[in-house]
């Protein structure tokens, strides 16, 4: 079954926006590894499925990455960004299960 679920223009701000704040914390630390594995998917120039699973990859990414790369402040951004793209790319609540197929 093939479910084409695409990102409202209503939502793309909201993505768009804790994505910056994401960034402006990164280049406040000098975050260099974090401030890489976002700037690979981000800034997102078209609101696609394909673009946005990649965005969601790399946020689970950055998730995993040591106390020493990354604060509290932005893992708990990454983490409602995350929650966010869940919602938007699957009716199913558990989208992280089906991205580990």
């Amino acid at each position: 079954m093939n479910h084409d679920h695409k990102f409202s223009l209503l939502n793309a701000p909201e993505i768009d926006l804790g994505c910056l704040q994401l960034f402006n914390e990164l280049c406040n630390q000098k975050a260099l590894l974090p401030l890489t594995y976002l700037l690979h998917t981000w800034p997102i120039t078209g609101f696609s499925d394909a673009a946005l699973q990649r965005l969601y990859k790399t946020l689970e990414s950055l998730v995993t990455l040591s106390d020493s790369d990354l604060t509290p402040w932005s893992r708990e951004l990454c983490r409602q960004l995350i929650s966010n793209l869940e919602l938007r790319l699957s009716p199913n609540p558990s989208y992280s299960q089906q991205m580990a197929r």
